[in-house]
């Protein structure tokens, strides 16, 4: 198991707050979240670090 990943070296996507509510932030969201996201991050990068909600 792999020691866990200061918050620093994980990948941040960011929005500007004034894009918060467009269709394609919101769309982004709702994939980050989604099972199929798990999934692959599951899949292909085990071991790796995930926030914390995809744990």
């Amino acid at each position: 198991m792999l020691e866990k990943t200061p918050d620093y070296y994980l990948n941040v996507v960011a929005v500007k707050s004034a894009d918060k509510n467009t269709a394609w932030a919101k769309d982004i969201v709702e994939a980050y979240h989604s099972k199929d996201f798990k999934a692959v991050v599951d899949s292909k990068f085990q071991g790796y670090a995930k926030p914390s909600f995809l744990q």
